[in-house]
């Protein structure tokens, strides 16, 4: 952890310095200069890397405390960092202000618009909460992050000429070779203590450490990872000794992070990437769209599974059966007081400050204390929004599905295993919640942006006219 203010002041000079570099650069020496993938990916990779350097956290988990401590800087270094925050959010409203000219000179994108329309209605959900939940209240200018990033990336991917894999890629193995390393030079910042799952004491003989490195939360790590691999698996390295060496390390740092999601979310993956190895090559044979009722069942499907999970906790609860109750980490006891929460105005929630540090406070919430959020979008969601809110989420999904599973032969399967990156996280965090520029809105935006450019791609393909046969007069 960074604690010295001129080594602040300096980290900050560097950050406003590149960001600056790469903005003008784009300007001034590249023909296609409203490519905003490096800088946007700047954004997301070196702030949020840059915070928590600088974040003190207590990561003895013995000690009941496993989450950031908050800023304790002068107030003169203070004002360093908010330069860096407004600077980042000025460019992201130019970057916004500059691809919507393109929007008016050349008309909307129709690749991945319900998709991003669907987003941008569900993260806005809580602005109406903030006027009309109960009590409501909560409302800032942080709940429109999410709609201006994923904004800029949609449209930002559907233009031909922009390498966003590539960045994602580089995005990717910023925070794992920064995690391995700062978990050598400062282990007792990078590494939570005792915090270990009885499956990785086992297995990889007593380890009772979680990696932490340089995100927020092991748990916001381990999906960076996942992606670069399934990025890699898209557009492989060129060296094959770096390929396998930076596969090796995205793999370390999903096993060290030790999240049991992503662990599942991985074997799902492969499975499906192994099912579906064998696709065929040609656009026309790319998928079966015909067969409307698999999709719509498969669908179906995977939505029961939310209230499954959460009659099963019920039933846990109710039993006592603590072994499974600590298998699910608590997060049921979450669900059920955020359901009690949402039935008090269940068409717009309580507000977006739900499970705040303030609301625990006045609610005298104990319990609950290591609480941020409900560990389940859709719980989360009727908590924060209520129905109104969930109705835009589902249509998000349906959307994402929708696409995902339009593109799976084309992709070999990769487009699902970006889906069921989303959706299997959503089970058990909030990931679609992020509103601030951390680890959780990278994964959003390299998983939702390159599943609209995977259906990009594979529209494009089929859509290339047939060239006119030579026997023909």
């Amino acid at each position: 952890m960074i604690t010295d203010p001129f080594e602040i002041n300096i980290l900050v000079s560097i950050y406003i310095g590149c960001l600056l570099s790469i903005l003008f650069g784009s300007f001034l020496f590249k023909k296609d200069y409203y490519n905003w993938s490096p800088v946007i990916f700047w954004i997301l990779t070196a702030w949020s890397v840059f915070v928590n350097l600088t974040t003190p956290r207590n990561l003895d988990y013995t000690s009941g405390s496993i989450n950031d401590m908050g800023w304790h800087f002068a107030a003169k270094w203070t004002f360093v960092m908010q330069l860096g925050a407004y600077l980042t959010t000025g460019i992201l409203l130019i970057a916004l202000f500059s691809l919507l000219v393109n929007v008016i000179r050349e008309g909307i994108p129709g690749t991945g618009f319900s998709i991003w329309m669907f987003f941008v209605l569900f993260t806005l959900s809580p602005v109406a909460s903030a006027f009309l939940g109960t009590p409501g209240g909560g409302f800032s200018q942080r709940l429109f992050y999410p709609g201006l990033i994923m904004t800029i990336i949609w449209l930002t991917v559907v233009r031909p000429w922009d390498n966003f894999v590539a960045y994602a890629k580089k995005a990717g193995l910023a925070y794992i070779w920064g995690s391995l390393i700062v978990a050598v030079l400062d282990p007792k910042w990078a590494l939570l203590s005792g915090g270990g799952t009885s499956i990785s004491k086992n297995m990889l003989v007593h380890f009772s450490y979680r990696l932490f490195g340089v995100a927020g939360n092991a748990n916001g790590l381990s999906p960076i990872a996942l992606c670069y691999l399934l990025l890699d698996f898209k557009e492989p390295t060129g060296n094959i000794l770096l390929r396998y060496l930076f596969r090796f390390a995205a793999l370390a740092v999903i096993i060290l992070t030790q999240t049991k999601t992503v662990w599942i979310v991985s074997l799902v993956c492969l499975m499906a990437l192994l099912m579906y190895s064998q696709s065929p090559g040609k656009p026309g044979d790319y998928s079966d769209t015909h067969n409307n009722a698999m999709f719509y069942r498969f669908f179906v499907a995977l939505l029961v599974v939310f209230p499954a999970m959460g009659l099963l906790g019920w039933i846990v609860m109710s039993l006592g059966q603590a072994g499974i109750a600590e298998w699910l980490s608590g997060r049921v006891e979450l669900w059920m007081a955020t359901i009690k929460l949402w039935s008090q105005n269940p068409l717009f929630g309580y507000g977006p400050d739900i499970w705040s540090g303030n609301f625990k406070l006045l609610n005298q919430i104990k319990s609950h204390s290591a609480g941020g959020q409900a560990h389940n979008m859709f719980v989360q969601t009727l908590g924060m929004a209520g129905l109104f809110g969930l109705m835009f989420l589902l249509l998000f999904f349906f959307s994402l599905f929708k696409g995902a599973w339009e593109t799976r032969n084309a992709t070999k399967g990769l487009s699902l295993c970006f889906f069921m990156l989303i959706f299997l996280r959503c089970m058990t965090e909030s990931p679609l919640n992020s509103k601030s520029i951390d680890e959780g809105m990278l994964t959003n935006v390299i998983a939702i942006g390159v599943s609209i450019m995977m259906l990009k791609e594979f529209r494009k393909s089929i859509d290339i006219p047939k060239s006119p046969s030579l026997d023909k007069p």
